[in-house]
C-alpha cells in the first residue's frame, strides 16, 4: 500500500508524540545508497581463493504508511539490485531483491535481503560449481555499523541456490565478505 497525504482516523489515533511521520510517495528516492565491496568467494566447496567484488544500488524504503509499525516494516523494503564480478573468472551474478534494515542501536543495525540472482555457473566445467540453472535464489544478511548519516560499513554472508528447483547439480555459491556503503 503506498502511503497517502492524510492518515486515517485509526492511524491518527495510534500515532503517539515523538513518532516519525508517515511516509510519502514524495518521500522516495531510487538512488539512495551504493555499496562496494570484497568478499570470499564461495566458502563451502569448489571455486575457493578468489575474490568477488560488488556493486550495488538501494533505494529508499518503499513509502508504506498503514499505522501498523510491523506492517510497515514488512511492506517497506528497500529496493537493491547488483552484481558480483570473480576476479579468477569463476561463477559471477547479477541480482535483485527486497531489503530490511533492522536498527540495534543508533549506529548498529542488521539487514536481511531476500531476492533472486542470474548467474554464469550452469553446467559447470571441472573446477567449477555447478548451479543447476542460470536463475537462482538470493539471500544475504548483514551487520552493519554507521559512522554517520552517509558512510556505514556491512560484513555479512550471501548465498546462492535453486532450492530443488531445476534439473541438474545445486552446488549453490556462498560468499562472506565486506562492503561499504554510501548514502544520499
Amino acid at each position: 500500500m503506498i502511503a497517502s497525504t492524510a492518515p486515517s482516523n485509526a492511524a491518527a489515533a495510534e500515532k503517539l508524540p515523538g513518532d516519525p511521520a508517515p511516509l510519502t510517495a514524495t518521500d522516495f528516492r531510487l538512488l539512495d545508497e551504493v555499496r562496494l565491496g570484497l568478499a570470499s568467494h564461495n566458502l563451502s566447496s569448489k571455486e575457493r581463493g578468489e575474490v568477488d567484488i560488488s556493486l550495488a544500488f538501494l533505494t529508499s524504503p518503499l513509502p508504506v504508511s498503514t499505522g501498523n509499525a510491523l506492517a510497515d516494516f514488512v511492506f517497506g523494503p528497500r529496493l537493491e539490485v547488483g552484481g558480483s564480478l570473480n576476479s579468477g573468472g569463476d561463477t559471477s551474478f547479477l541480482y535483485a531483491g527486497l531489503t530490511w534494515d533492522v536498527d540495534i542501536t543508533e549506529s548498529l543495525f542488521l539487514e536481511a535481503t531476500l531476492g533472486g540472482a542470474v548467474n554464469n555457473g550452469k553446467d559447470a566445467t571441472p573446477g567449477r560449481i555447478d548451479m543447476g540453472c542460470r536463475v537462482t535464489f538470493r539471500e544475504a544478511a548483514n551487520l552493519g555499523y554507521r559512522f554517520n548519516e552517509h558512510w556505514q560499513m556491512l560484513v555479512g554472508v550471501e548465498h546462492l541456490s535453486h532450492a530443488g528447483l531445476c534439473d541438474g547439480g545445486n552446488d549453490g555459491l556462498t560468499n562472506a565478505g565486506v562492503r561499504v556503503g554510501y548514502r544520499f
